[in-house]
């Protein structure tokens, strides 16, 4: 039995309660459950390996994917562990009522008997919908457990803030005529319409990058792997004389480094070949060191030599970076009023950020790669005690920020900061947090970075293409 036949029939056996697995035809295997559905696809390619596509999404929202991958069927193990990985995404997405919504007021008090009159609408309209009440704090503390977050009029001037802490979700202010009225219905219609233009895709997109100019005649493949809340996102793009040829992402519940490498099998499915590339730029959280990352544990390390591995599977020269630092590169691209830049970035919910320095066009990565790895100076801040409850809040994450930052500029005194930080959308209230300790001649111009996925590509292009002629120099 084949590798390919023995992994169907594997598939098809394999003993779980998540979901209902059933095979539509011989390259399609369907996963059904409460509020999402899958996809198992197979790509047979002439004299090559077999390609699996991974594919879950909500009910009703065929386009927006929850888990999403490609991968060569070389490795039944590998393969295994990635069906398993997908069945915990699966039963992840069916523990959330898929259209779960959130309403939220100051207390909680005032939305608990709408949010009440909503679900019996929804009830009998057969929606499926489930609402809940909660006050605002709570609402921005666990957000992630909702498709949309609803507020009521009297705090509707904060709506800013919570779409800011979640970009993904859809925020809604009720409009005070159908909040007094108790008017369910309209609520309900109002929310169906917001879902609706999320899931054509038709919210506004951050503005274009003002790139300096990466004309080349290479191909360089980019990665970009970068940890989200209940989930990870990798991102690959493909450039072709410094144009984007292919741009895609996989979505997944959780981030392994033989991720990076199953993007070869997603490239592969839009015809281009790996022996192609003249290079692959990969840009990846935790600490880089020629080419090996050092992800930090509790106590403990564990190294991955992801350059060394990739160059021996496909044969290309391939260039490994910290994504904070890949970032920092692409902001110093796109901006090139300055010369010694910081790029910080902080995810909602996470105490710990990531920083990226350059010193006159220079980047500092330091001893061993560990330049930006905040994490070691965290414990030692003042406000680290209360940050696991501070980086919920803007103002909380704003101080965090702040007191970071200050670590920085009193070290490097860089002309400008780029603030990656969803919750932090006020340049103006962390200006005035960093003027309590400096003064104001020293404080940086502060830049918000509206696509922080952009920068990392572009500065991926950027460290591709000097990789490229570094190894020129050498062979000269």
């Amino acid at each position: 039995m084949s590798i390919n036949e023995e992994y169907r029939a594997w598939l098809l056996s394999y003993e779980q309660s998540v979901c209902t697995l059933e095979s539509v035809d011989p390259d399609h295997v369907r996963l059904l459950g409460k509020g999402a559905t899958g996809e198992i696809a197979f790509y047979r390619f002439e004299g090559e390996p077999e390609i699996v596509e991974m594919r879950i999404w909500r009910e009703g929202c065929e386009d927006q994917n929850l888990f999403f991958l490609h991968f060569e069927l070389d490795d039944l193990g590998r393969a295994q562990d990635l069906f398993r990985e997908m069945l915990e995404a699966f039963a992840h997405q069916m523990s959330r009522t898929v259209t779960k919504v959130l309403l939220c007021c100051t207390s909680g008090m005032t939305t608990t008997l709408f949010a009440a009159r909503m679900g019996e609408a929804a009830k009998t309209l057969s929606l499926g919908f489930e609402f809940e009440a909660l006050p605002l704090e709570q609402a921005i503390a666990h957000g992630e457990d909702y498709v949309a977050i609803l507020l009521a009029p009297q705090v509707g001037y904060r709506r800013g803030e919570v779409a800011d802490a979640y970009p993904d979700k859809v925020v809604l202010e009720i409009p005070a005529k159908i909040f007094g009225s108790y008017d369910a219905g309209a609520a309900i219609r109002l929310l169906l319409s917001a879902l609706e233009t999320y899931a054509r895709g038709a919210r506004p997109e951050a503005p274009e990058v003002i790139e300096r100019d990466l004309s080349n005649d290479k191909k360089i493949l980019v990665i970009s792997s970068v940890h989200r809340v209940n989930s990870a996102r990798i991102g690959y793009r493909v450039y072709d004389h410094g144009k984007k040829v292919l741009d895609g992402r996989v979505y997944k519940y959780r981030l392994d480094i033989r991720d990076v490498e199953d993007v070869a099998a997603a490239v592969r499915m839009s015809g281009i070949r790996m022996h192609e590339l003249d290079a692959i730029s990969v840009a990846v959280p935790g600490v880089v060191n020629d080419g090996v990352l050092i992800m930090a544990g509790d106590g403990s390390t564990v190294s991955y030599d992801v350059k060394g591995r990739l160059e021996e599977r496909y044969g290309v020269p391939v260039f490994v970076e910290n994504n904070a630092n890949a970032a920092a590169v692409g902001c110093y691209v796109a901006e090139d009023d300055y010369e010694n830049i910081v790029l910080h970035t902080q995810r909602t919910g996470h105490a710990v950020p990531g920083q990226g320095t350059i010193i006159q066009g220079q980047l500092v990565r330091g001893r061993k790669g560990a330049a930006g790895e905040m994490r070691y100076a965290g414990s030692r801040l003042a406000s680290w005690e209360d940050g696991p409850s501070m980086c919920w809040s803007q103002e909380g994450m704003t101080e965090l920020v702040a007191s970071y930052l200050l670590c920085n500029i009193s070290v490097s005194a860089p002309e400008a900061i780029f603030v990656a930080v969803q919750l932090v959308p006020d340049m103006e209230l962390l200006r005035q947090k960093l003027l309590e300790a400096l003064p104001e001649e020293f404080v940086p111009d502060l830049i918000p970075v509206d696509n922080y996925h952009e920068r990392i590509m572009i500065g991926g292009l950027a460290l591709g293409l000097r990789g490229l002629r570094a190894l020129a120099a050498q062979e000269a």
